[in-house]
């Protein structure tokens, strides 16, 4: 088996309404009300998307879903034309509104859960039940990991978990597989919040422990193959939502801050038992870098690759690479034999909202046979993909999109004809 990373399409609707905010982000909080350029986003993902593809290794992508989606305003009672409906929401419900342009289905980190077995493929759409805009995609993320992932290719389909109190689930942002090359031997490292009522805590809990064992129980996944630990709640005060904001790991390596978990060395330690294989571990501690720089830099939410010569890759964003300190890391990385390369992206769009390049992408174990029954036009395989792709975001999405256009019909209509538009590139 191998592992293919499939990014979130950036779609033409990306903005700044700081909606994130409340659920820990902090990138979303400072750039709230500023305009967005949903054509440089797109761009910057896309280029993103060929970087990895150019080291040889498998890159998919998955299609925004078509947004603005209004039915949740009609539900509420916002009646009338397109136009009339946007006004009215504008007027009474902001937030309600910019929930329903978000674009936040780019980070695909936050899909779902993917874990393979001997049975098969599992996937896992998340709830997203703690924020509002992202919870209005569960449904649409779950529509189209049915069509990207086709059951008759041995892909084995969950339903969302309830969205219920206590059992919130981010995916697969907070959960690392780690192995000795097969990844259907792997072992499961479940990361959450505390268990802690709201009013405790400066941020709410995003990822609830009981929907992280639900997920591992769905999977069919052995107890013996899964660890599941606790975020360090100073961390989450300091910004960090998801665990793929100060850890990054991939097969048997793992870069991690030293204020990541609860218990951090227990943690490492039980994964490293589980796994009857040495587990190289980085750690980067409190003072070669902050937790504030580390956030603010966002460098552990890069990619950890390998490619097909084993070579050791690490897709950072230049906020990290263009940092002292952090590029002071990077440099101990590599002469430690840690990495062997490392890409500087630029993402600054994305970052603006606190995405990185790992919350872009949704890593799938497959195999080569389930590769070749996804969706032909979901793979990146040729530069050609990657160039139609190149020419519908040039031709659909906006060089500005100011907080005033979510209220504008016109360009509801525009971003609805970019969604006709993509879909029908994929039908070719």
């Amino acid at each position: 088996m191998m592992e293919a990373n499939f990014d979130g399409l950036i779609g033409p609707t990306h903005n700044f309404a700081g909606l994130g905010a409340a659920a820990g982000n902090t990138a979303s909080a400072a750039n709230a009300g500023r305009s967005s350029r949903p054509r440089d986003a797109a761009l910057q993902g896309l280029e993103k998307m060929r970087r990895v593809g150019g080291l040889g290794l498998k890159q998919g992508f998955l299609p925004p879903p078509r947004r603005p989606v209004l039915d949740p305003l009609h539900r509420l009672g916002f009646r009338g034309s397109t136009a009339e409906v946007l006004a009215a929401a504008a007027a009474e419900s902001p937030d309600l509104l910019a929930a329903c342009w978000s674009a936040a289905s780019m980070w695909t980190a936050n899909a779902a859960t993917a874990t393979a077995s001997p049975g098969g493929l599992h996937l896992t759409p998340a709830n997203l039940a703690t924020s509002p805009h992202r919870a209005l995609e569960a449904a649409d993320t779950a529509a189209t990991l049915a069509r990207v992932f086709p059951a008759a290719g041995g892909f084995r389909h969950h339903a969302p978990l309830p969205p219920l109190p206590g059992l919130g689930d981010e995916g697969a942002a907070n959960h690392t597989a780690f192995h000795a090359g097969d990844p259907a031997g792997a072992v499961h490292l479940f990361v959450h919040g505390p268990a802690a009522d709201p009013s405790e805590t400066r941020f709410r809990v995003r990822q609830s422990a009981a929907a992280s064992r639900a997920v591992a129980r769905l999977h069919g996944l052995p107890p013996g193959r899964c660890v599941f630990a606790q975020q360090q709640p100073r961390a989450i005060a300091a910004g960090v939502f998801h665990h793929d904001v100060i850890g990054v790991g991939h097969r048997d390596r793992l870069l991690i801050h030293e204020a990541a978990l609860v218990d951090q060395a227990a943690v490492l330690a039980e994964v490293q038992a589980k796994l009857g294989h040495p587990l190289r571990v980085l750690t980067v501690a409190e003072a070669e870098l902050p937790l504030a720089a580390a956030v603010r830099g966002y460098l552990f939410n890069s990619q950890l690759l390998t490619d097909p010569g084993d070579r050791w890759h690490l897709i950072a964003p230049t906020s990290a690479t263009e940092d002292a300190a952090t590029a002071a890391v990077l440099a101990r990385a590599v002469d430690a034999g840690f990495l062997d390369d490392v890409h500087g992206v630029d993402l600054s769009e994305s970052l603006a909202n606190g995405g990185g390049p790992a919350c872009l992408r949704l890593r799938v174990p497959l195999s080569e046979a389930q590769w070749a029954a996804v969706p032909r036009g979901h793979r990146l395989e040729e530069a050609a993909d990657f160039d139609r792709l190149d020419a519908w975001i040039r031709g659909h999405h906006q060089a500005v999109l100011r907080p005033a256009d979510l209220a504008r019909a016109d360009v509801a209509e525009a971003a609805w004809d970019a969604h006709d538009a993509l879909l029908a590139l994929l039908a070719r």
